[in-house]
């Protein structure tokens, strides 16, 4: 016991020396009350809870309580008395009992609480300012409303001045707030604090729904509490509301606000008072749905609050969101301190639409900058006038007639980039990789490709002519020692030959094969199907008719069709059945793997560059149509060998195709069933003049048609590049 009092005695004598009031006078020169009165959990002290403490005290005094846990409701209605703990909030708590709602009420001018812990037992306000009381200090407190309480601290009449809140804890459960003022306050200071909150959909860390005048919020951290996703809905949140009076000069600064809904909100819609001069400085405002919110609310005088040198990041929405028909203060977001948007956020700053190019809402010179002229659009203004315009669709000139940039995905036909806005269709556009297509009216008139210089045109959506400047010396000549065929043109290429030493084979040919100096073309494009050699060193041929490079022109391809006849096919171990309908004859497959074998050499007019079908024509047994859901599955293996190959080389390729019966099949119906070889498979690449060997079957697995599949022709359809014959 003597220790306790001498080490009260001693905090006394220091807090006497120290503590003023917030006219800066000791209260020992003031001459108040000058005792120490403890409060302790067990007999040894003369009082046990803080509320006895407080009805006896005098204005002056200093109650020091012990480390425990004291409950009761508390009436501090002593002016400029001390409340203190002896060892802080981790070892003392105010366990409140809420009567008429308020657990600690204080009815006083000068008085401190410092150093607590406080617990509610019921809803309503841990502490509450009930009369226009000056210099209260609250301090060093943890205030926990997380339990069944609503409130941390409130201020509920109007003439309060001259209070601070300072280096305490506040943490609220969803929908709490841990300050709320609804009536006018003047003159407060709210700095070195921590609010964790626990739901950014609800609740808030300081709201004031009252007058408020000079205010200094700073050095806070308002954020959610570790283990929650969110913090608060409003982190700072001020408002003049209907019993208050108009407010202003509020300094907002150097707080970290993270993980609220809105960071900082300014206006409501249920304020009928002016709010003006805010000033939000040097925060650091960060991981917020939404930064800085102006409400739209016609009381709020955006024209007089300053938010400057703030750091913006990873806001989600905005970092600055002014809903407000009026503008920010000039100067207000880009002075010399600048403002960093260096976050995350899909939109950084949000203006009203005012649709001015004199008057732009981010201004760089006068009359110069960005500007809001529609919901949707963005304009560029330059010296007053309107330049480009920024919308979800396009990028335009805002002059008529002025080009446009299309935000949609380039094709063929649908132009992206046009030299009017007027006209959408007509412009250039994208066809395939390194591939641009020239439109107009919708319609691909040309392409061109990279690398090699390809111009093609285009009619009806139909390649017609494709010219390659491929020239890698730029003579029209192939007689230069060491020029390269496959530099200057590819087999498949048609060419127009002439010139040299080889008169009466001048015309036009298809390249056949290339070596070294020799071209292999096929007259096939000229009428004939005799093949020429031309040596061109020593011939000096020239292609096309250039003087100052090498074209190449190729003919558009067609489908030309090879029947095979099923006569010639080769019968696998298990054997189809001949069958024959009408004039038709051919081989009947059942579904247990009868099988047979076709071989045929590829066409040397195929592009070697699309897909070749094979096309199965048969028909169903006479009198046994195929069911509705009925399954006949046709299975190919193949292989494609060049000369010189193994016949068993490589990974055979096998495809299935299935026709399935519908509701209106009849009987003998033809059906063609149609198998795609793929020319660059990486086990079977086709080449042209190989060798294709085909076995085809009727699969057992997944087969349920009962009766035999007839195949009385099969088809080979591919893409040739020679010209029609007529």
């Amino acid at each position: 016991m003597k220790k306790y009092l001498i080490l009260l005695l001693l905090i006394a004598s220091l807090n006497y020396a120290q503590v003023t009031t917030s006219t800066g006078v000791s209260r020992a020169d003031k001459g108040l009350g000058t005792k120490v009165i403890e409060v302790g959990t067990d007999s040894r002290f003369s009082y046990n809870t803080v509320d006895a403490a407080v009805n006896v005290a005098s204005p002056g005094d200093m109650i020091m309580v012990a480390p425990g846990t004291y409950t009761g409701h508390i009436d501090a209605d002593v002016a400029n008395i001390t409340i203190k703990s002896l060892e802080g909030p981790n070892r003392t708590t105010l366990a409140l009992v809420m009567a008429s709602s308020a657990g600690l009420e204080l009815n006083g001018d000068g008085i401190v609480i410092d150093g607590f812990t406080l617990i509610g037992d019921a809803a309503g306000t841990l502490i509450e300012i009930q009369q226009s009381s000056d210099g209260l200090i609250i301090e060093n407190c943890i205030i926990n409303s997380t339990g069944s309480a609503t409130f941390g601290l409130v201020i509920s009449t109007s003439g309060a001045s001259d209070c601070i809140v300072r280096d305490n804890t506040f943490l609220t459960n969803s929908g709490d707030g841990a300050m709320w003022a609804n009536k006018t306050v003047d003159n407060f200071r709210i700095y070195g604090n921590t609010f964790l909150g626990r739901d950014s959909t609800s609740g808030y860390a300081i709201q004031c729904g009252g007058g408020f005048n000079n205010w200094f919020i700073h050095n806070n951290v308002i954020r959610a509490e570790d283990g929650f996703a969110g913090g608060f809905a409003s982190g700072i949140f001020m408002y003049a509301g209907a019993t208050s009076a108009n407010s202003d000069s509020v300094y907002i600064h150097h707080n970290d606000i993270a993980e609220c809904s809105k960071g900082v909100r300014i206006g409501h819609s249920s304020m009928t008072l002016t709010v003006s001069e805010f000033y939000v400085h040097e925060n650091t405002i960060h991981n917020n749905q939404k930064g800085v919110f102006i409400s739209a609310d016609a009381q709020n005088d955006p024209s007089t609050f300053i938010i400057n040198a703030n750091s913006f990041w990873d806001n989600a929405l905005f970092d600055i969101e002014n809903a407000h028909a009026t503008a920010l203060a000039p100067g207000a977001m880009f002075n010399e301190s600048g403002i960093d948007l260096t976050g995350t956020a899909t939109n950084q700053i949000k203006f009203i639409v005012n649709n001015d190019p004199t008057n732009p809402n981010v201004e760089i010179t006068p009359g110069t900058g960005f500007y809001a002229s529609s919901v949707n659009n963005l304009r560029f203004a330059s010296e007053g006038s309107a330049v480009l315009n920024f919308a979800p669709t396009s990028l335009d000139g805002n002059k008529t007639g002025s080009f446009s940039l299309k935000n949609s995905t380039a094709t063929s036909t649908v132009p992206t980039m046009c030299a009017n806005k007027t006209d959408l269709n007509t412009g250039e556009g994208w066809a395939n990789p390194d591939q641009k297509s020239s439109i107009v009216g919708g319609v691909e008139g040309q392409r061109i490709s990279e690398g090699n210089g390809e111009i093609s045109t285009i009619i009806s959506g139909t390649v017609v002519e494709t010219i390659t400047d491929a020239t890698s010396a730029g003579d029209a000549t192939l007689t230069k020692v060491g020029e390269n065929f496959d530099v200057t043109c590819s087999i498949g290429d048609a060419v127009l030959i002439y010139g040299g030493t080889t008169v009466g084979d001048y015309g036009t040919y298809f390249i056949e094969s290339i070596a070294a100096t020799i071209l292999t073309l096929d007259r096939a494009l000229a009428g004939s199907d005799a093949d020429v050699d031309f040596n061109v060193l020593a011939d000096g041929v020239v292609i096309e008719n250039s003087t100052t490079g090498v074209a190449v022109i190729h003919f558009p391809g067609y489908t030309r069709h090879v029947d095979i006849d099923i006569g010639a096919a080769t019968l696998g171990p298990t054997a189809p059945t001949a069958v024959t309908v009408g004039t038709f004859r051919g081989f009947g497959f059942d579904a247990d793997n009868e099988s047979a074998f076709v071989n045929f050499e590829i066409p040397s007019d195929w592009d070697r560059a699309s897909d070749i079908t094979v096309e199965l024509h048969w028909y169903p047994t006479a009198g046994d149509v195929v069911a509705n859901g009925e399954t006949v599955k046709w299975d190919m293996d193949y292989r494609s060998i060049a000369a010189g190959e193994a016949m068993d080389n490589g990974t055979v390729v096998s495809l299935t195709a299935t026709l399935t019966g519908g509701a209106s099949e009849t009987d003998k119906e033809h059906y063609e069933t149609a198998l795609t070889l793929d020319f660059d498979n990486v086990n079977q690449p086709i080449t042209a003049g190989d060798d294709l060997g085909i076995q085809f079957d009727r699969d057992v697995s997944g087969d349920t048609y009962s009766g035999a599949g007839i195949v009385y022709r099969i088809d080979l359809s591919y893409t040739s590049i020679r010209l029609p014959e007529h």
